[in-house]
């Protein structure tokens, strides 16, 4: 079944399911729903934090989107875990997007392949380079994307939003990352990062200056946040989504003694500042 086959786009309900750590995947489901209502369909954008009836809102959809930043070619664990609930369909047309700071792979084609045998009909899938959210040491030396950068960055990321839902109105099969180039980069990612996290990330901390807001505790998606004595503590949860490390109102939270140095080591503002 493809999109044409269903009733017409005025009536047409796309549901919209998405994780974000620091801003990335939100501001550009966002910007898809919107260029989409204009176009006279209704679209629901659900955060799968939110704890959602997932069985119900799915069924009232026509099509369903879903949309994650990349974590070295996966989708996020609790994106992964909230996927592998959704239920069986048949032919509900299947649209997605991933947000990555510099190139995306195939990491769409893999994380959704399993949707296809309960039933969904990959439709439209597309990378949306935005920026950079993550610079630690080790882990990640590449620095943050600063403001005036994302800037020009969200202007070309939005374009290719405009793309994403010209192909969803005009019925076009698209599915990006499952050429070669696409195939090789995410089969090398995979291969190296779980071993790779495990040597060089040991975990966060919070510093003198946390002021115990509790603000971490309350946004962490995993729940791996604790307030203790000195501050607050670290479980063994961590996807490393960079939300508190990034917003912390006094950057309190460390990787190691380096990131101390906010200079070097920039948080990450995201597309709305």
């Amino acid at each position: 079944m493809s999109i044409k086959d269903l009733k017409s786009k005025d009536n047409m309900k796309i549901c919209i399911f998405y994780f974000s750590g620091t801003g990335n995947t939100a501001w550009a489901v966002n910007k898809l729903a919107e260029k989409l209502n204009l176009l006279n369909y209704e679209v629901k954008v659900i955060s799968c934090e939110s704890q959602p009836n997932i069985s119900e809102e799915i069924d009232i959809c026509d099509i369903l989107g879903i949309a994650f930043p990349i974590h070295s070619s996966y989708a996020p664990s609790p994106f992964q875990d909230f996927i592998e609930k959704l239920p069986k369909s048949i032919d509900k047309p299947l649209i997605a997007l991933t947000t990555a700071g510099y190139t995306a792979g195939d990491v769409l084609w893999y994380t959704l392949k399993p949707l296809k045998n309960k039933g969904y009909i990959p439709m439209v899938f597309s990378n949306i380079i935005i920026g950079n959210n993550m610079h630690l040491p080790k882990l990640s030396p590449l620095p943050v994307t600063k403001s005036h950068k994302l800037h020009k960055k969200l202007e070309k990321a939005e374009r290719k939003i405009d793309k994403m839902a010209y192909y969803i109105t005009k019925d076009i099969l698209h599915i990006e990352g499952i050429n070669l180039f696409g195939r090789i980069l995410g089969i090398l990612q995979r291969s190296i990062a779980k071993n790779f996290k495990s040597f060089a990330f040991k975990g966060f901390y919070s510093d003198e200056t946390c002021i115990k807001c509790g603000w971490c505790i309350k946004n962490c998606p995993t729940q791996n946040i604790q307030e203790d004595s000195n501050g607050v503590k670290f479980l063994d949860k961590c996807i490393i989504c960079m939300r508190c490390y990034s917003f912390c109102p006094k950057h309190s939270i460390q990787m190691t003694e380096k990131t101390k140095n906010i200079k070097k080591y920039k948080r990450y503002t995201g597309p709305n500042c």
